[in-house]
This record gives C-alpha cells, structure tokens and sequence, in this order.
C-alpha cells in the first residue's frame, strides 16, 4: 500500500527530511530529463545568448575556445541552464509542495499564483539582460574590441 500523507504535526524530523529529499529528487531529475533536448540545441541556444556580444565584434571575427574541452562545457552549461528555466515552473511547484503542509488553508489557496508568478519573474529576470538594448554586455565594448570604462 501507498504511503499516507501525514499532517506536517504529526510529522516526525526525519519524515520532514525524506519529504524533502524525495522533493529534492524530483526536481533534480526533472533538471537531467530536460538536459537532453536542451542539449540538442545548445549551439542554437548559445548563438542566440551570444548575439549581443558578436554583433559587436569587428567583421570576420567571431568568438574563440581558449582550451579543447570548452566548447563540450560550454554547451553542457548552456543545455544545464536551458533545462532549468523550461523545467522551473516544476522545481517551484515541488517548492511549494514541500512548504505547503505547514501552512493554513486559507493560505494554501496561493499555490497557483505562487507558481505562475514565480516562474515568471524567474525567467523574465534571466530574459532581461538579453532583450534590453541599453544594458547588453556588449555595450562595455567599443568598436576596437577593447574593454571601455564606464
């Protein structure tokens, strides 16, 4: 038979430590299953995060591995962080599935908006700094490649 969801009272430290561990590992593994087809299109994914620094870089220059394996984990990071914002709406919703028991009822009623808005200011946030024009990265060079000061 199933296990019985407890009232979070009658939990003991340790039940409190395997409901977070098992959300933990929920998440964790949401992360790796998203890896793979974000991993198929890291290269897409980092021509696109990349735009506003090569857009900049004087005509036939492009950017450059510095060592043989930088490319791999280049686009190991870029796939990681890729999977992690398509699966954060998930990682928050086990977030609050963990902190849920603890709460009243009357303040349970927020787990829709808790996970709609907290998704969206997550991914919103990392969206900013690519779609603003003014505040690019790109925008410390000058036109030489050089670093300008501020």
């Amino acid at each position: 038979m199933g296990k019985t969801i407890k009232s979070p009272d009658e939990m003991s430290f340790l039940e409190h430590l395997e409901d977070l561990r098992t959300r933990l590992f929920r998440s964790f593994i949401s992360i790796f299953v998203a890896i793979i087809p974000a991993y198929v299109f890291s290269q897409d994914i980092f021509r696109f995060l990349a735009r506003p620094l090569t857009q900049f870089l004087p005509e036939g220059e492009k950017l450059a591995f510095r060592t043989l394996t930088e490319p791999f984990m280049l686009y190991i990071k870029v796939s990681f962080l890729a999977a992690l914002f398509a699966v954060s709406p998930y990682v928050f919703y086990q977030l609050w599935k963990f902190v849920a028991p603890g709460l009243y009822q009357k303040e349970k009623k927020y787990v829709v908006p808790f996970v709609v808005f907290t998704s969206i200011f997550f991914i919103g946030g990392a969206a900013l700094p690519i779609t603003s024009p003014t505040r690019s990265p790109a925008g410390s060079f000058s036109s030489s490649g050089r670093i300008s000061n501020p």
